[in-house]
């Protein structure tokens, strides 16, 4: 069986520096970006004190590499996926290389080439289409389908679990700046305490995206690493609805 596995080139090098954390206290833990998005400033974080939860603790604007409009419907080819999925005027958002490998029992399988391609995300809603969003591998004379709930402005690509991912016609894209809608920023929202971590949800554009789960010290508390500084979290005792948050650091 074919399965086609899409990688976000430099996500490889991301996973390299991860390493092992001490027993005392748990390094900073921060969002990664796709490689053609960043910070586009410091941001905001929380004054020290209390944050309940669904509180924003630290928020900060994104800037992207390349942008553009889709200038053809892309629609569905397949049974399961039909239809004008984005129409064209959808604004589009860059996120990165992109290719595919064909595996057999794990292992690439010789003789089929690798194809290359790029990673894009669309904003139909703000053309008129149904979706509010879609990604895309955009590769020669087709295109791969995303994830449903993927964030489209901090997408970092998929690897289908379940054989071959559902194929859309290629995008053609007239790559120039757009306006997406004013001001991109990602949120960072505390939302609890597990045994061993701390949860805080990610949002960007008002989107949800993959949250980040923080390790505790042996004091109990966790290190988030924001544009704006790291922020120590502490449980406040007795209410695991809630936290304590202080600056250890300025700056990324």
């Amino acid at each position: 069986m074919r399965v086609f596995k899409p990688l976000l080139l430099g996500l490889a090098a991301a996973l390299l520096c991860i390493g092992a954390a001490p027993a005392a206290e748990s390094p900073a833990t921060g969002l990664d970006l796709p490689p053609s998005v960043r910070f586009a400033g410091p941001g905001d974080h929380m004054a020290d004190g209390e944050a309940g939860r669904g509180a924003v603790i630290a928020s900060a604007p994104l800037a992207f590499a390349r942008t553009g409009i889709l200038t053809e419907d892309v629609t569905g080819r397949g049974y399961w996926v039909r239809g004008v999925l984005a129409p064209a005027g959808s604004p589009a958002i860059y996120l990165g290389a992109a290719a595919y490998s064909v595996t057999r029992g794990g292992r690439p399988v010789s003789g089929i080439p690798t194809p290359h391609g790029e990673f894009w995300c669309f904003l139909p809603k703000k053309a008129g289409g149904r979706r509010e969003t879609l990604c895309l591998g955009v590769f020669p004379g087709a295109s791969l389908i995303g994830p449903d709930n993927a964030n489209p402005y901090l997408f970092h690509g998929w690897a289908p679990a379940n054989g071959p991912p559902n194929m859309a016609t290629k995008a053609r894209i007239d790559d120039k700046p757009v306006d997406l809608g004013g001001e991109i920023r990602v949120e960072y929202v505390f939302s609890g305490w597990g045994r061993d971590d701390v949860v805080v949800n990610i949002r960007a554009g008002g989107l949800p995206a993959e949250p980040l789960r923080l390790s505790r010290g042996a004091d109990g508390s966790a290190l988030l690493r924001t544009p704006s500084g790291v922020l120590r979290i502490t449980p406040t005792p007795g209410d695991p609805t809630r936290a304590r948050v202080t600056q250890v650091t300025t700056g990324p």
